[in-house]
């Protein structure tokens, strides 16, 4: 399953995010304690998924937060 622990690059709650299987590239989230958007990049190789996540507002500087990589077959 694709539910991975994130925390949010605005209140720093950690948080379960779901990303679909197919998902790829970047898409926007809003953090579901404090509404604040999420920019995240989504890369795949094989059986690991690699999340990047970054604050989403297009006024403010981005400031890159986590990277987090995860190995889809559970080693």
């Amino acid at each position: 399953e694709d539910t991975h622990q994130v925390q949010c690059p605005w209140c720093w709650e950690l948080l379960e995010l779901y990303i679909d299987p197919e998902t790829r590239g970047q898409l926007v989230e809003d953090c579901e304690v404090c509404c604040r958007p999420w920019v995240i990049y989504v890369e795949r190789s094989g059986t690991q998924v690699s999340l990047h996540i970054e604050r989403g507002n297009k006024g403010e500087h981005r400031m890159p937060i986590q990277a987090v990589i995860f190995d889809l077959d559970g080693t």
